[in-house]
C-alpha cells in the first residue's frame, strides 16, 4: 500500500513536471512549490529522482504548470538534470531547487558515504493522511507534505511508547521529517481536522 501510494504522488508529479496550463502555453499563477522525495540522503555515483508539487494561490495543486528550473547550490556536491534528476558526486550537503513562475522549492540533500537512510513520505489530503500507517525501520525518518493550502499538524499521542518525535504545529504548503529512534507503534492526529489519524510502526 504504501508503495502504491508513493507511486501515485510520483505520477502526479510527473505530470506536472511537463507541459502548460490548459494547452495554453501560458505558466499558471504559482504561490509554492514543495519538493518532497523518498530519501535526503544518497552515495557518491548514485542517482536519485526528485518529486516536486506545484500549488496555486488558493492551496490547489496545479496538475500541469510547466517545465521547472532545477538547480544545486554545489555541483561539486551532486548535480541535477532539468528533469529533478539528482546526481550524487561527492561527499557533503547541498540544496536543490526547483523553481517556476517566480517561486522556488527547496531540499537539502546530504552526499554521504555511509549507507543513506530511507525516508517515506505522507502527503495530507483534505481530512487524510495518504498512507495512514507507515512502516520504517529504528532511525529512519519520515516526510510529511502539508499540500493544498489546508492547514494541518502531526500531534503525537501521550499513550505513544517513550521516544516520540516533536510534533508539528499547525501548517501549510510546507514539507516536515521527523526521525524515530525507538521501537514501537506511534500514533498521531491532526487535531485540525477530527478523525484525521496515523501511525508510524517502528520496527
Amino acid at each position: 500500500m504504501r508503495l502504491r501510494s508513493l507511486a501515485a504522488l510520483v505520477m502526479i508529479a510527473a505530470s506536472a513536471n511537463c507541459g502548460s496550463d490548459s494547452g495554453t502555453g501560458t505558466t499558471p499563477t504559482i504561490a509554492a512549490i514543495v519538493i518532497a522525495n523518498v530519501l535526503t540522503a544518497v552515495n557518491p555515483g548514485n542517482t536519485l529522482q526528485l518529486v516536486v508539487f506545484a500549488f496555486g494561490p488558493s492551496g490547489e495543486l496545479l496538475i500541469s504548470p510547466g517545465a521547472f528550473n532545477w538547480t544545486s547550490s554545489s555541483t561539486s556536491v551532486a548535480t541535477v538534470s532539468q528533469t529533478g534528476v539528482v546526481t550524487a558526486v561527492a561527499a557533503g550537503t547541498t540544496t536543490i531547487s526547483a523553481s517556476l513562475g517566480g517561486a522556488t522549492g527547496t531540499m537539502d540533500i546530504v552526499v554521504s558515504a555511509k549507507t543513506a537512510a530511507t525516508k517515506d513520505t505522507v502527503s495530507t489530503l483534505p481530512v487524510a493522511f495518504v498512507p495512514n500507517i507507515t512502516t520504517i525501520a529504528l532511525g529512519q525518518s519520515v516526510t510529511w507534505v502539508f499540500g493544498g493550502g489546508i492547514a494541518h499538524n502531526v500531534i503525537f499521542k501521550t499513550g505513544n511508547p517513550p521516544g516520540s518525535p516533536p510534533d508539528i504545529q499547525n501548517a501549510t504548503n510546507l514539507v516536515f521529517v521527523r526521525t524515530f529512534n525507538s521501537r514501537g507503534t506511534f500514533t498521531y492526529d491532526c487535531t485540525v481536522h477530527p478523525g484525521m489519524s496515523g501511525q508510524v510502526l517502528v520496527q
